[in-house]
This record gives C-alpha cells, sequence and structure tokens, in this order.
C-alpha cells in the first residue's frame, strides 16, 4: 500500500498494525480510533486527516505532514515524527510520551513544550501563567513545579506526580487529576470547577479560596487539607 491514495477514505476503527503507508495519500481520510501502532508511514500526506483516538505508538511518521489534522486524544507513543509537519494540528489530550522530534519538526510552540513536559517532566521548572489547555500529561512529573495562574484548563494530569507543586490561582476547569499525587500543593484561588481528583491524594494540601463546585473528590485523600473559604462541590463555603 505504499504510496497509494486514500484521500477522503473512511477507515475509522481500522486494524492497520505495522501497515506499509509510507508516502501514502491519507489526506481528509477518517482514521479515528483506528490501530496503526507501528505503522510505516514516511512522507505520508495526512492533511486534515481526522486521527481521533487512533493509536500511532511507535509508528515512523519522519517528514508526514499533519497539517490541521485531528489528532485528539491519539496515543503517538514513541512515535517517530523527525521532520513532520503538525501545524495546526488538534493535539488535545494526545499522548506525546517519548515521541521523537527533531529541529525540523514543525510543532505549534506550545505543543512542543507539552511533548518536553510529557516526556521529561516539569519538576521543579518554573510553568506560572504558562497555556497548557487540554495538554496530554499523564503521570508527568511536576514536583516542585511554579504554575501559578497556569491555564491547565481540561488538561489530562491523571496519576501526575505534583508534590510541592504551586497551582495557585491556576484554570483546571475541567482537569483530569484522577489518582494524581498532589500532597502539599498550593491551589489558593484555582479554578477546580468539574475537575476530576477522585483517588488523588491532597493531604497537606492548600486550597483555600479554591473554587470546587461541580468537582469529584470520590476517595480522594484529604489528610490536613486547608479548605478554608473553599467553594466545595455542590457549591457550599468552607468557613
Amino acid at each position: 500500500m505504499t504510496g497509494c491514495n486514500l484521500s477522503h477514505a473512511v477507515l475509522a476503527g481500522t486494524q492497520l498494525q505495522a501497515a506499509q503507508l509510507a508516502g501514502a495519500d491519507l489526506r481528509d481520510a477518517d482514521l479515528s480510533g483506528a490501530d496503526l501502532m507501528g505503522a510505516q508511514l514516511t512522507k505520508a500526506q495526512l492533511d486534515r486527516c481526522r486521527l481521533e483516538g487512533a493509536d500511532l505508538s511507535d509508528a515512523m511518521l519522519s517528514g508526514a505532514s499533519f497539517l490541521k489534522a485531528d489528532l485528539s486524544g491519539a496515543q503517538l507513543l514513541r512515535a517517530d515524527l523527525s521532520g513532520a509537519i503538525l501545524l495546526q494540528a488538534q493535539l488535545a489530550r494526545a499522548s506525546l510520551q517519548g515521541a521523537i522530534l527533531d529541529a525540523n519538526t514543525q510543532l505549534d510552540p506550545k505543543w512542543r513544550l507539552v511533548w518536553e513536559l510529557a516526556t521529561n517532566g516539569g519538576a521543579w521548572r518554573n510553568l506560572a501563567g504558562k497555556d497548557l489547555s487540554l495538554a496530554g500529561l499523564r503521570r508527568a512529573n511536576f514536583t516542585g513545579a511554579k504554575l501559578a495562574q497556569a491555564n491547565l484548563k481540561q488538561a489530562d494530569l491523571s496519576e501526575a506526580q505534583a508534590m510541592k507543586a504551586d497551582f495557585s490561582g491556576a484554570n483546571l476547569n475541567g482537569a483530569n487529576l484522577q489518582g494524581a499525587t498532589l500532597t502539599a500543593a498550593k491551589f489558593s484561588s484555582a479554578d477546580l470547577q468539574g475537575a476530576n481528583l477522585e483517588n488523588a491524594d491532597l493531604s497537606g494540601a492548600d486550597l483555600r479560596g479554591a473554587n470546587l463546585f461541580g468537582a469529584r473528590l470520590e476517595n480522594a485523600v484529604m489528610l490536613e487539607t486547608n479548605l478554608s473559604g473553599a467553594i466545595m462541590p455542590d457549591g457550599s463555603r468552607e468557613d
């Protein structure tokens, strides 16, 4: 199938593991939910392609073009993206850990930062005010990181390590923090409306004045958590 024309093809959910699609024309195709793990897509044309939830782990994507493609929720773990074009691509909650990027990879600066944090972590880094909305940062290490006033709206931080991190005033509206380790973290005046904090460890965390309206706190550990002035999930305010 190398170099074949599959533009506008509907291949949603198709099993294409290790498929040989180098140089293929897949522009405007629907590959949402497709399994392309280990596929050979070097220099393939995937502009405007639908790849939501697709698995591209370990795929060879060097020199491929994903201009305006939708990669929301896609798995790009360890994928080779050297020289790939991803400008204006949608990468909401895509998994970029371990993906290979180089100086020739064309990627919007926000998503290059997300890739860097997903792959190398952000422990003790100053990320205050950064736009990390919709970022896929599952299991990332943010120990001691400064994220005050950062935009993490609807970001995936599930199972992240963020002990002693500073999220003061951050926008975490709708963020997924399920199972995250947030001991002694600062969330004062943070927007946590609708956030998922199930099974998160908030022991010793500072949530003074935080907005937790609609947040999910089932099985969260909240030993010595400071909730003074916080708006609780039911809309009540702590004294």
